[in-house]
């Protein structure tokens, strides 16, 4: 399929379309301009504010300024994301607020608070449509976590051979655990945002514990390699972490993550800063090894993170 071509399957229908996946998962609606919402989008500045003078408190308080703010490392995300895991809930429009925090969002003209998971149901149906498209017979996610994109992809497309590598053994216990059900259950299968082909296919993905940067693959092993905000987490390794993915891609990457282009305002920049998060930029790419194909960025952000999805020809190899 050419470039054009699958920008347009990649464009939503018409202007409403990604509005009304979201509606399930609409807590509370208004608009931007609202007092509501600009007292919202304060209170959220000024906590990423309190993260960074935190950080830099505990710095000069150690006298290790750099390691305090650039504290993202491999470890810290294996316990951090290992506790995650333990406890992580399947994502569901029907679950009570409570049980978790909102997600602030935007879209258009509007402010939106959403249960958890709201943005990731339009996320995962672009990445479905894009591998409809191309076609893909071998997909690799990177930073898979408790498996929630491959479980849902693996029944859409039981044709295609998926796998997944984690850096921690609680996300990969917690995937495996899913596949003891000869079907998958239906509080992850009712997630999916396109048809599911075959609900027992979820048992075939090979769910592996491994470090990024270091991947147990043979060069040119997959036909797709992709992150689903994964990369974000691996700013201290990112072109390590990506040059990984080039070598063992046969042609494709796809990465949907908060490319600092969309994050240069005052408040995503703040919270970017406070996270340690990814910082690469759209036009650091061919200086990777990868020809972009295909940018999508037209869906609803959280007001935190701006985050696009990126498909990629691997034009070098080091």
């Amino acid at each position: 399929m050419g470039d054009d071509k699958l920008a347009a399957a990649l464009t939503p229908p018409d202007s409403e379309y990604c509005r009304r996946m979201l509606d399930p998962w609409v807590v509370s609606a208004m608009p931007s301009s609202s007092l509501r919402w600009r007292k919202i989008l304060a209170r959220d500045s000024l906590r990423w504010h309190a993260k960074i003078w935190k950080r830099w408190l505990k710095g000069l308080l150690s006298g290790n300024l750099s390691t305090a703010l650039r504290f993202r490392t491999a470890d810290y995300v294996k316990k951090t994301y290992g506790a995650t895991w333990r406890k992580e809930d399947w994502p569901a429009h029907d679950r009570p607020l409570g049980t978790t925090k909102p997600t602030m969002a935007e879209w258009r003209d509007e402010g939106l608070i959403l249960k958890k998971g709201g943005l990731n149901q339009m996320q995962l149906e672009r990445m479905m449509t894009l591998i409809a498209e191309t076609k893909p017979r071998t997909v690799l996610e990177i930073g898979a976590g408790v498996g929630q994109n491959l479980l849902r992809l693996s029944v859409v497309f039981p044709e295609i051979s998926f796998t997944g590598i984690e850096l921690t053994e609680e996300g990969v216990a917690r995937a495996r655990s899913v596949q003891a059900d000869e079907h998958l259950p239906d509080i992850i299968k009712q997630f999916s945002p396109l048809p599911v082909a075959d609900d027992t296919a979820h048992r075939k993905v090979d769910f592996r514990q491994g470090d990024a940067t270091a991947l147990p693959f043979a060069e040119g092993s997959f036909d797709l390699v992709y992150s689903r905000q994964a990369l974000e987490q691996m700013e201290l390794v990112r072109k390590k972490a990506v040059a990984e993915m080039i070598r063992v891609s046969s042609g494709h990457i796809l990465m949907v993550e908060p490319f600092a282009d969309y994050n240069d305002d005052r408040r995503r920049s703040l919270a970017h800063r406070a996270k340690n998060y990814f910082s690469m930029r759209l036009a650091d790419l061919p200086g990777a090894g990868l020809e972009p194909l295909v940018i999508f960025d037209n869906w609803p952000q959280k007001i935190s993170e701006g985050i696009g999805l990126v498909y990629c020809r691997v034009s070098a190899k080091g």
